[in-house]
């Protein structure tokens, strides 16, 4: 294991008690447009895949990147933060820019409660909502002069955190479930770097919720990820993470409703002819790649039959708030504002009021895509 554990060893910790169905997206980049700009630049200039150190925030389009390989731009960029933290990051680069802020983390959490590590971990600042019993480690670990080797913030949670010192000492505030696929990870950690002497895990459980709380709580994510994508017309991804939602939580209405949307746009993107014959009354095949999807779609057509027929009667589906970008604030299982669902050539398709997506954010049709 490397000396240092980087974002990507925490983020194999698997998102608690999901189905394997639920997609695995390796990043954001195109949801956010300042940030997909970023990584086709980054891109550019370094030639190859695009490769960013980058934390979000809990607001749509919030995210903090940089371009920090050899061949990167070596600049940072931000969207949509805290006032407080960026004025912190203003006043960092002012000091002498990119080569003398050397920012290692900038991290937040849901309640715009952020945290800041620069020079190696020797300096670090916070700032917003955060918990007690992390600035308290923090501000111990400053007066004793010890660096932050790393620190991540849960940026879908206002108390979740995990802080690594560079002595050793680790403090930990997640769901219990994690507490010990975290220690066996934190003590390769632990002796990759020769810290065994002053090693001490502090653990503290953010939630004590029962698996079946922890589902309903994955499938209003899955859900939300659905309807995002579902809005800006990637059809795909629409119905694979409402299919996961569907697997966790399929009693709820909205889920259900949400994931027979998905289906129904997803068949009009793939117009897949064994299916069409069978709502016609022929029997149903095994043949070809979309024999997945088929089996889906068949064990949702009660659901989807009688929705069809409302959409067909210029009925709108109310699917929350119309936006370009993600934000992990929107995961209410009802929702507010009107979209409509038309019926065009027999097939559904989807119209957001007021706005159009000739070229959505995500999708193969945008410009400067990152690869």
């Amino acid at each position: 294991m490397s000396k240092n554990l980087v974002s990507g060893s925490l983020t194999t910790l698997p998102r608690l008690h999901s189905p394997p169905s639920a997609p695995q997206v390796k990043s954001i980049y195109n949801e956010i447009r300042q940030l997909r700009l970023f990584g086709v630049a980054d891109q550019k200039s370094s030639k190859s895949k695009v490769n960013l150190k980058t934390s979000y925030g809990p607001t749509a389009g919030s995210f903090f990147a940089d371009s920090f390989t050899p061949k990167g731009l070596k600049r940072y960029r931000w969207s949509n933060l805290p006032s407080d933290l960026e004025n912190e990051l203003q006043d960092l680069l002012g000091n002498g820019g990119y080569e003398k802020a050397k920012i290692q983390d900038v991290c937040m959490n849901r309640e715009n409660g952020w945290v800041v590590v620069s020079k190696d971990g020797q300096r670090y600042s916070c700032g917003g909502n955060l918990p007690h019993d992390l600035v308290a480690a923090l501000s111990v670990a400053k007066e004793s002069k010890i660096r932050i080797d790393r620190i991540f913030l849960n940026h879908q949670h206002p108390t979740e955190y995990l802080l690594l010192m560079g002595n050793g000492e680790v403090y930990a505030r997640l769901h219990e479930d994690f507490r010990e696929p975290l220690e066996r990870l934190v003590r390769e950690w632990v002796a990759g770097n020769k810290l065994s002497k002053n090693h001490r895990f502090n653990f503290l459980p953010s939630c004590h919720c029962s698996r079946d709380q922890q589902a309903e709580r994955n499938a209003a994510y899955y859900n939300a990820r659905g309807i995002f994508h579902l809005k800006l017309g990637n059809d795909l991804l629409a119905y694979q993470y409402l299919k996961a939602a569907h697997e966790l939580h399929g009693s709820n209405v909205f889920v259900r409703r949400n994931y027979a949307l998905a289906l129904l746009e997803h068949q009009r993107i793939l117009q897949d002819p064994i299916l069409q014959r069978v709502l016609l009354g022929e029997p149903n095949s095994s043949a070809g790649s979309n024999a997945a999807f088929r089996l889906d779609y068949l064990s949702m057509n009660t659901t989807i039959a009688p929705l069809r027929a409302r959409l067909s009667q210029g009925q709108i589906i109310d699917f929350g708030n119309s936006q370009e970008e993600w934000s992990y604030r929107d995961g209410n299982w009802a929702a507010k504002q009107e979209i409509k669902l038309r019926l065009s050539n027999g097939q559904i398709g989807i119209e957001l009021q007021g706005q159009h997506h000739a070229a959505p954010l995500g999708t193969p049709s945008s410009p400067a895509e990152i690869a």
